[in-house]
């Protein structure tokens, strides 16, 4: 990134001009004060300090970058925006006005100034860039000039940002300015379906191995280093990707960086923290086995994904957890974590450029490549599967197939699901349990990976009244699929979910995430402008044709734990 020499001017203006906005719009400018100095306002202009940089000019000096954002009436050829005025305001104090003039005509000044483009190609002309500062004693203003988009930025709403590391690393970002905080997260294809048949549990057993000792840090100084930051920090494994993650305030940045850097690269895996690991997931998998709710939809999935290593039990077994070794570990690492697997996502208060110069000084030379891995495609069938246990509860869950993250009824199977059982008035929370008494949970929502997508409804009710939930749950499956939603139930899904976009949207962690989801399966972000206008694009047309596509009974995949055998379940029903 080039930094050019401009002519020297003993002006106090500081001018410049944008063409392509439409109406209106924002221009950015830049000043670097060297130390000592302080950074005056432009006349007659509304400005807000939203980002400090230090930057190192040409000849060494270094200064504190200060970016102020401006707002601008439109104006100019073709509703271009214009930047003018730029005679420094004081201070109202007579002290200190005297104490800021003296430092405003002190030497040393240098001004950077940039104007971003309001075109819609995100390039700057530079012809229309007009740069002129104040300078004392022969000092030369330098013009830091750059495009706003490069060639990787792949027409990206505003406020959002892509990059490729040359080594294979994938950066994306949404520029979040009203938030003081960033949530940042190292996406990887490495998940369940990536360990061995016989090393079940590996992937949930080498999130928690990640945080205990680097080649730098014991888990000890990990975790001292990570609250000296006030960081939260974490990591999830499911059964195709998994991601490391941490929330900082924005300041903070650098300094968590290189500590996920250290994570990343640099981990031991000690002996001694293995075994106290190892036991802590022993005591999940009890907890799960004991825990029919939390086990009923294991059992359904592995009969839905059966053939696949997309019914794997994410905790693994006690068998295979307790033959895990530091070796696995390493191996899976080597295997998995390599730069050409990862995604890199960040959502807050952040500047871009900085972020790239970050990464690359971190993790540019990064090297190797992950294997290819087979593509898990099931071909679920209807089915019906019993695990008896003695008790007064029956716990059946339900899977059928339906639109994935990546068909363009999505949306439509998300208003679906939300009438069939996504809240308090959906139809099955209403008639199985407020009509009828049958039950004391049920619920409906879209699971799925890849390649393939599901509706998953759950019922927890007594073994008494397990046939009648069956039968009242298969017939409202039945109507949907008959009769598809009603316009009031379309409409009130729609602001419901809407309303949950909106307020999930409002934090860092769920953009990073959002970000990190669309571009990973579509290679394309989403605005929740654009998850708004899918929504409301639903029709009940569209939905009867969804329903056509994948018919909620046929296959049906059905599992159940309880005290009932298969025919008292669903005899007559299925």
């Amino acid at each position: 990134m080039a930094i050019h020499r401009a002519s020297q001017t003993s002006s106090h203006a500081l001018t410049a001009r944008a063409f392509g906005a439409h109406g209106g719009g924002r221009c950015q400018v830049w000043a670097v004060p060297t130390p000592g100095t302080f950074l005056p306002r432009t006349a007659r202009m509304r400005a807000v300090l939203y980002e400090k940089t230090t930057l190192r000019s040409p000849d060494g000096n270094t200064g504190l970058l200060q970016r102020w954002e401006y707002r601008l009436p439109s104006g100019g050829q073709g509703g271009g925006c214009l930047l003018a005025g730029g005679v420094p305001t004081f201070s109202s104090s007579p002290r200190r006005r005297r104490r800021q003039k003296r430092r405003c005509n002190s030497p040393g000044w240098q001004y950077v100034a940039l104007a971003k483009s309001l075109a819609k190609n995100g390039t700057i002309d530079i012809k229309s860039l007009f740069l002129s500062g104040v300078l004392a004693q022969g000092r030369l203003l330098y013009e830091r000039i750059r495009r706003v988009k490069d060639k990787n930025q792949q027409n990206l709403p505003p406020n959002y940002f892509y990059h490729q590391l040359p080594n294979g690393i994938e950066l994306i970002g949404q520029y979040m300015p009203s938030l003081s905080s960033i949530t940042f997260g190292f996406q990887l294809d490495a998940g369940v379906i990536h360990e061995a048949d016989e090393k079940q549990g590996l992937a949930h057993l080498f999130e928690y191995m990640l945080f205990q000792g680097t080649k730098r840090k014991d888990a000890r100084a990990l975790n001292e280093a990570f609250e000296t930051l006030g960081a939260r920090k974490g990591a999830s494994t499911s059964l195709e990707t998994s991601m490391v993650w941490s929330q900082i305030v924005h300041n903070k940045f650098d300094a968590t960086l290189e500590l996920v850097h250290e994570l990343l690269l640099l981990p031991t895996f000690p002996k001694d923290e293995l075994e106290q690991m190892r036991n802590i997931i022993l005591q999940e998998i009890r907890r799960r086995d004991d825990e029919p709710m939390s086990r009923i939809f294991e059992l359904v999935r592995a009969d839905f994904y059966r053939g696949t290593s997309l019914g794997r039990l994410i905790l693994g077994t006690g068998e295979s957890v307790q033959g895990l070794q530091r070796a696995d570990l390493q191996q899976f690492w080597q295997a998995r974590y390599q730069p050409n697997n990862v995604l890199f996502s960040i959502a807050g208060k952040f500047d871009w450029e900085h972020v790239v110069e970050r990464m690359q000084a971190l993790f540019g030379d990064w090297s190797g490549t992950a294997a290819s891995f087979p593509e898990q495609v099931p071909h679920p069938g209807s089915s019906v599967s019993v695990e008896l246990q003695e008790g007064k509860q029956e716990h059946i869950g339900m899977m059928f197939p339906f639109p994935n993250y990546l068909d363009p009824d999505y949306y439509a199977a998300m208003v679906i699901s939300e009438v069939l059982g996504g809240n308090m008035a959906s139809r099955l929370f209403v008639e199985v349990r407020e009509k009828r008494g049958l039950v004391y949970g049920v619920s409906a929502g879209l699971s799925g990976s890849k390649h393939s997508g599901a509706m998953r409804v759950y019922a927890g009710t007594t073994p008494e009244q397990a046939h009648e939930c069956m039968e009242v749950i298969v017939n409202e499956l039945r109507k949907l699929e008959q009769e598809g939603i009603t316009a009031d139930e379309l409409e009130r899904a729609k602001v419901q979910l809407k309303s949950e976009h909106v307020m999930r949207s409002e934090g860092s962690a769920s953009r990073m995430g959002a970000i990190a989801r669309s571009w990973w399966y579509e290679r394309k972000v989403k605005t929740i402008q654009e998850m708004k206008e899918a929504i409301d694009a639903v029709t009940q047309e569209q939905i009867l044709n969804v329903l056509h596509r994948f018919s909620p009974l046929n296959p049906l995949t059905v599992a159940a734990i309880g005290p009932l055998e298969k025919e008292q379940l669903v005899s007559g029903i299925l």
